[in-house]
């Protein structure tokens, strides 16, 4: 599916007829693997170890290194408690009739994060690819911050809405193919 940090799974095609034409189905699921926090895990515990033994040899007294090894260890524990409930989330992309629908899942639990009419998208496209896109803030909806993320920007409401997520191949042709028939 692409870099480390994320791994497609499952899809569902078919077609529903939906307002008297046949509408598309298709559904993906797109989570973080486990192997790049671990490594950045282990990153961390190394670099807080330099900090404590650079303390110790900068001849810091007990009272303070106490208290700053007391911190790292505290930071420590929240990021590696933050990195388990991340490696805990993923997004389900889909597309329904005329919807693009993204969910985000903790667990078993679906929360609906954006729906979007297709017909109201002004933009769909890889990042990096238009400058002036790219430097816009939007929502992100990836299990990562690397490369092959794509950008969509459409109309609610009459004004701009963006986000950032990481379809797969067929996914990118589907939103494609959705595009020209409903626009």
């Amino acid at each position: 599916m692409g870099p480390a940090d994320t791994a497609g799974t499952g899809s569902n095609e078919g077609a529903a007829n939906i307002g008297g034409s046949m509408a598309c189905i298709y559904n993906e699921k797109v989570e973080r693997k486990g192997t790049p926090l671990l490594l950045g895990l282990i990153a961390l515990t190394l670099s807080f170890l330099i900090a404590s033994y650079l303390s110790k040899a900068a001849g810091v007294s007990g009272t303070y290194r106490l208290i700053f090894d007391s911190a790292l260890v505290m930071g420590f524990l929240y990021l590696m408690y933050g990195s388990f409930h991340m490696s805990k989330e993923c997004y389900r992309y889909s597309i329904i009739a005329d919807d693009l629908l993204i969910h985000r899942m903790n667990g078993d639990t679906p929360q609906l994060v954006e729906r979007v009419k297709v017909s109201d998208i002004r933009y769909f496209g890889e990042v990096g690819k238009n400058p002036v896109v790219s430097r816009v803030r939007g929502s992100n909806y990836t299990c990562e911050f690397m490369k092959g993320r794509y950008c969509l920007v459409y109309e609610d409401g009459g004004r701009e809405k963006k986000f950032f997520f990481k379809p797969s191949a067929c996914m990118i042709g589907k939103i494609h193919n959705s595009m020209k028939l409903y626009s």
